[in-house]
């Protein structure tokens, strides 16, 4: 406790920084969906930087144990087995 004590910590891994066409692509290939995908621009957060793990890794040896396909065939799996039952739900959004 002491190591991170008054401590800031991105907490992550560079490997795991995607742009979102990346993502749709990562989807596409792990869930069966139709349709069309539809970007919706928005000027609320303009932000557009990489933000460094170094620090994490060095203090503390973290390391990331899932990756990004991972986390979406976790989700489409607690989707399809009911345990998400309205992925549509506020609670799983961080953005209005």
């Amino acid at each position: 406790a002491e190591k991170v004590a008054y401590d800031v910590f991105n907490v992550g891994d560079t490997r795991e920084n995607y742009q979102k066409k990346t993502l749709v692509e990562l989807i596409q290939q792990i869930i069966p969906v139709q349709g069309d995908v539809v970007y919706v621009h928005k000027d609320e957060d303009p932000r557009d930087y990489r933000v460094s793990f170094e620090k994490i890794r060095r203090v503390l040896g973290y390391h990331v144990t899932r990756r990004v396909p991972d986390g979406i065939r976790e989700i489409h799996h607690l989707i399809r087995s009911g345990f998400i039952s309205n992925p549509d739900d506020p609670r799983y959004r961080n953005v209005p």
